[in-house]
């Protein structure tokens, strides 16, 4: 599934382990990235870390991950703080896709 906006594109895809159990990735890409570099991937991982607990999702407009990127001024100075993921210290502090996002949006110090 992919939805995209005037400054991003959010996408969820399916895949598989090699036991055959069903993994979804969160996928949000920038266009304004994509002019500077190849990809504008700036932010990927797996449904599962963006929760402590069990999401459904059926469509993209109910993702409420996806929605943070309506107010980017205000979501890039929390992922300056603290990443994409709070509740998961440390999981993407050093990630260069955060990096990069940071990079391009933050605009404090």
């Amino acid at each position: 599934m992919k939805k995209e906006t005037k400054e991003f594109i959010f996408e969820i895809s399916y895949g598989a382990t090699k036991y055959s159990a069903l993994k979804v990735y969160i996928i949000v890409e920038s266009k304004r990235i994509k002019k500077k570099y190849s990809t504008g991937a700036c932010f990927h991982s797996e449904l599962i870390a963006l929760t402590k607990r069990l999401l459904k999702i059926s469509t993209l407009s109910c993702c409420p991950f996806f929605k943070q990127f309506e107010h980017v001024e205000t979501l890039a100075e929390q992922v300056h703080k603290s990443g994409f993921l709070p509740h998961r210290k440390r999981f993407d502090k050093f990630n260069p896709l955060t990096k990069r996002f940071i990079d391009f949006y933050y605009q404090g110090e």
